[in-house]
């Protein structure tokens, strides 16, 4: 998962954001992917949620350079990660990304995939308006070429669909 080999992965996601401060303290990179493509950035959306420190946190890694608009890698290492994208890359291509299971399509959709792009698929509205606010660009597309505003109607959360299309260029 998102946190392999970059322990500043996990606990941006999971961790308050004293966690992370010691952890960029100590010279974690918060540009750094994992193997499997991920930035610490990216763990934002798919862990933070729950997270009352997301907004925080989100902040703090761009204070230590994070790119806001990292996208995931495209030469992952993690092979099980491969096979799983690669899985669902097939999945989709079969059905069509507007057919597909909502996991296949969310998995399909992970390389290229900018930390907006991943807060747009989840629907988190605030991580939305805080990454937008903080110079996300809003029209870099995956590598499928779909944009963050297009992957949120296909996950059903029209608001931030909405939010995303008063920022286009």
């Amino acid at each position: 998962g998102p946190s392999s080999t970059n322990p500043l992965n996990g606990v941006a996601g999971r961790g308050s954001a004293d966690t992370v401060r010691v952890f960029l303290e100590s010279r974690c990179d918060p540009a750094k992917a994992s193997i499997d493509g991920f930035a610490p950035l990216h763990a934002l959306p798919l862990f933070g949620r729950s997270n009352p420190d997301v907004f925080e946190t989100t902040r703090l890694l761009l204070a230590y350079r994070a790119n806001v608009n990292v996208q995931c890698e495209t030469q992952i290492k993690d092979r099980l990660f491969v096979f799983a994208v690669v899985r669902a890359s097939v999945t989709v291509a079969l059905w069509g990304l507007a057919h597909a299971d909502p996991y296949w399509r969310k998995l399909a959709s992970i390389p290229g995939a900018t930390p907006l792009t991943m807060a747009a698929m989840q629907g988190d509205k605030g991580l939305v308006k805080l990454l937008l606010e903080l110079e996300a660009e809003v029209d870099i597309p995956n590598e499928r070429g779909d944009t963050p505003e297009a992957l949120a109607l296909l996950s059903g959360h029209q608001d931030v669909a909405q939010l995303l299309s008063m920022f286009h260029v």
